[in-house]
């Protein structure tokens, strides 16, 4: 008798829980990218704040298809540099806009490349490259 009273308290806590956190937790609305400048310009802007001067960051464009071009961001950098730590911000940054990232670290150099997809698809590429000793 007094199991099935606990059970049927418990079963309501977890109910009232449940409806607290799906109150208290933030929408995962997905905010519309006017154009791929503004893509560009906020990669860019979050290059930027992330410490990296526009002189260490080139941008190269390449004609994936007749309506689709992509660009390479190549990004100079020093000796351990946190590659994984601007991976997860700038992850973090673009799922507001429904974008996926993922990256690849090629080896020995142990340098990463992060590709950003819209709808499975790759539209922009950041490189990490070896600052060289005249940089």
């Amino acid at each position: 008798m007094y199991s099935s009273k606990y059970l049927i308290y418990a079963l309501v806590l977890c109910n009232i829980a449940a409806v607290l956190l799906l109150t208290t937790t933030g929408s995962n609305r997905v905010e519309v990218l006017e154009s791929w400048t503004q893509l560009d310009n906020e990669l860019l802007s979050f290059i930027q704040d992330f410490g990296h001067p526009p002189e260490r960051v080139r941008i190269r464009t390449i004609e994936a298809t007749p309506v689709l071009t992509r660009k390479t961001i190549t990004i100079d950098i020093n000796q351990g540099y946190p590659q994984t730590e601007f991976h997860r911000q700038l992850n973090r940054t673009l799922q507001r806009y429904g974008a996926t990232t993922y990256a690849n670290v090629s080896f020995p150099d142990r340098l990463s490349t992060i590709h950003i997809l819209f709808d499975d698809t790759v539209v922009r590429t950041i490189r990490f490259q070896r600052s060289s000793p005249s940089n």
